[in-house]
C-alpha cells in the first residue's frame, strides 16, 4: 500500500513599498538577503490579515514604518511547491505608498545583509524572481491607477 504524502499550505505577506522620486517615477525598498535581492515577507500570524503581516514584516525587516492608510492594493498572489518542507508556499502581495523615504535598518538577525530604496526600473533588475517582478509591475500600475 503507498503512503499518501500531505502537503501542507504555507501562507505568508510580502510588502512592496513605494514613495515617489520626484521625478515622475517611484522608487521601491527592496532586501539583499544570501545574495537575492527581494521585498520583505513573513508567514502570517494567528489572528493577523494580510495587510497587517506585510505591515509587521516591512517594520521588523528594514526599520521602515507604513501604516494601513497607506496600503494602496493587493498586487498579486502566487504560489510554488517547497520541496524542502513538502508544502506549497502561498505568498498575499500588499503595496504601500509612502510620502517620502524613510531610513532602511535591516535587521541582520534575519540573514539581510542589505536595503534600500532604488528606482523601480533599476528594483526590476536586481530582483532575484520573476515573480517578485511580476509583482512589481502590478503594483506600479496600481500606484499610477
Amino acid at each position: 500500500m503507498q503512503e499518501m504524502i500531505s502537503m501542507r499550505k504555507k501562507v505568508s505577506a510580502m510588502g512592496i513599498v513605494l514613495n515617489k522620486d520626484g521625478a515622475g517615477g517611484y522608487n521601491v525598498l527592496i532586501l539583499e538577503n544570501d545574495g537575492e535581492w527581494v521585498f520583505p515577507k513573513g508567514h502570517v500570524e494567528e489572528g493577523e490579515d494580510f495587510v497587517g503581516t506585510a505591515i509587521r514584516e516591512i517594520e521588523e525587516e528594514t526599520g521602515v514604518s507604513v501604516t494601513r492608510e497607506q496600503h494602496r492594493a493587493h498586487v498579486e498572489t502566487f504560489s510554488f511547491f517547497f520541496d524542502g518542507e513538502n508544502a506549497q508556499k502561498i505568498i498575499e502581495v500588499q503595496s504601500f505608498m509612502l510620502e517620502q523615504t524613510q531610513t532602511v535598518a535591516i535587521n541582520r538577525e534575519e540573514g539581510f545583509t542589505d536595503g534600500k530604496f532604488v528606482q523601480a526600473a533599476l528594483a526590476l533588475e536586481m530582483l532575484s524572481h520573476d515573480d517578485a517582478r511580476n509583482a512589481l509591475r502590478k503594483a506600479l500600475a496600481a500606484a499610477e491607477g
